[in-house]
C-alpha cells in the first residue's frame, strides 16, 4: 500500500491523470483481493478513464466493480 500511496502522490504532483487512474485501479483491485471494499478507488479510476475517453480501461474497471 505504501508504494501505491507514493505512486498516487507522484501522479498528482505531475498532474498525470492516466497514471493516477491506473494507480487507483490497481489499488482498488488490491483492496478487493484483501476482502476490503475498494469501491472508492475503483470509482475514482472509472471517472478519470471516462474523462480521458479510455473505453477499454473503463470496461476493465466496470468488471472489477461488478465482481
Amino acid at each position: 500500500m505504501a508504494l501505491l500511496q507514493k505512486d498516487e502522490a507522484i501522479c498528482q504532483a505531475f498532474n498525470d491523470r492516466e497514471g493516477l487512474a491506473l494507480c487507483y485501479r490497481q489499488w482498488g483491485s488490491l483492496e478487493r483481493q484483501q476482502k476490503l471494499d475498494g469501491t472508492a478507488k475503483l470509482t475514482a479510476a472509472l471517472s478519470i478513464f471516462t474523462e480521458l475517453n479510455m473505453p477499454t480501461e473503463c470496461e476493465a474497471v466496470g468488471q472489477l466493480l461488478t465482481s
